[in-house]
């Protein structure tokens, strides 16, 4: 009898011990982060419960930013804006240094020497006094002008009488007489290396025909 008692007792036993166990705080052999977890969740969703629709990621507007000027590498150290020179675009901008030679005697031959390698002609007389003028000498304070522009020699060249006037799709200059004063260059100063329209300053200045 009292084998059977303690039979009993040891089955009860076990089977408390089998209720704490089911009814306990559950144990999770095999644990994982919270983001592994959603995951499966998000997998496999409960009988009768639509999915989640996933989050839409709105992206930022993008800033128009400003055009930029490619770079050339010229060697190891220095690169270069891809883009012309303000004497590529405007010949008669560009900053030369002249000398006339002797054999330039007169206005028109100054004027003609000036652009002998911009591009651009001078056009032939329009009046009488236009004519006389062109064959008036060359003042010996201007057989050394610049560094200023093209454009600036050829108006101090032709004086304060007249006015410049440039045709630039026919590369065509030519001048007026105009009222008194119209013409008049600004006091010129000598260019500093800051007024030169090349990277490095370089001045253009022609040379004679011929050579």
């Amino acid at each position: 009898m009292a084998q059977r008692l303690s039979l009993h007792t040891a089955t009860m036993m076990c089977l408390a011990g089998l209720l704490t166990a089911c009814t306990g705080p559950r144990v999770d052999l095999y644990p994982m982060d919270a983001r592994a977890k959603a995951e499966i969740v998000g997998a496999y969703p409960s009988p009768g419960v639509a999915p989640a629709a996933p989050a839409t990621v709105v992206a930022p507007p993008v800033q128009a930013t400003a055009q930029t000027v490619p770079e050339v590498r010229v060697n190891r150290y220095t690169t270069v804006a891809a883009q012309p020179t303000v004497n590529e675009v405007l010949p008669l901008q560009a900053v030369v240094r002249l000398n006339y030679p002797r054999k330039v005697q007169t206005i028109e031959q100054a004027l003609s020497y000036t652009l002998m390698r911009s591009g651009y002609h001078l056009s032939p007389s329009g009046s009488l006094d236009e004519m006389r003028f062109r064959q008036l000498p060359l003042p010996e304070s201007q057989r050394i002008l610049g560094p200023y522009t093209v454009e600036r020699v050829l108006q101090t060249l032709i004086g304060s009488e007249w006015v410049l006037t440039v045709n630039h799709p026919a590369r065509l200059v030519s001048f007026a007489k105009g009222p008194s004063g119209q013409g008049a260059p600004e006091p010129l100063i000598p260019a500093s290396s800051s007024h030169f329209v090349t990277g490095q300053g370089q001045l253009v200045s022609p040379v004679a025909a011929g050579r």
